[in-house]
């Protein structure tokens, strides 16, 4: 049905341009190498026993694509996970997994300060950046982290770790996440890594 007169002016009048251009954005993202050059990935990772604790160290690399920057700057916080799993090898069968730890962290812009904050959802820890590359950089920090007690573990078996990180996009607000599922600009994220716990 074709709406004309005031009531079509009535409802355009309700949809914010700068939310419609954002739509727009995350709708159709950008094809070709803006899209694809960015991505996020893991430089390096490994489990140090410390303590009797087995502690992750990691170095995740994080970038942008322009749709997604947009967002950001355009008041749209963002959500990354990091999930990691210990597995015990078993030779007839699929591995075993033996814990499971999920870390989260918000970033979103303050456009009357022009920082960008980094939030810990696991523990409510935030930091302040004066640009994006910092934040970024920092977040893909991971500095002994617990991960598991090694007395949970048998020392006659065989134990891996894997991790990955990704964009949650079931985090977004719900217009945008609809539009964010569809956009291969949004689906940002690593392989998963593995190495043997040591």
């Amino acid at each position: 049905m074709l709406i004309t007169g005031r009531l079509a002016d009535s409802r355009l009048r309700f949809i914010n341009p700068s939310l419609l251009l954002l739509l727009v954005v995350v709708a159709f993202g950008f094809s070709g190498t803006n899209a694809q050059a960015a991505e996020f990935r893991i430089i390096n990772a490994d489990t140090r026993l410390l303590d009797g604790v087995y502690r992750l160290n990691a170095e995740i690399h994080y970038d942008l694509t322009a749709p997604v920057r947009e967002a950001l700057l355009n008041g749209i916080a963002l959500v990354f996970e990091v999930q990691i799993e210990v597995l015990r090898g078993r030779s007839y069968w699929w591995d075993s997994s033996v814990a499971e730890l999920n870390q989260s962290h918000r970033l979103t812009y303050h456009a009357l300060s022009r920082q960008f904050v980094i939030e810990n959802l696991n523990t409510g820890l935030q930091q302040t950046f004066p640009d994006l590359p910092s934040a970024l950089r920092q977040q893909g920090i991971l500095r002994q982290l617990p991960l598991i007690d090694a007395a949970l573990l048998n020392e006659n078996q065989t134990y891996t770790a894997t991790m990955q990180a990704r964009l949650a996009l079931n985090e977004l607000p719900l217009p945008i996440r609809v539009s964010a599922y569809l956009s291969r600009a949004w689906q940002l994220g690593t392989r998963w890594h593995t190495w043997v716990l040591s």
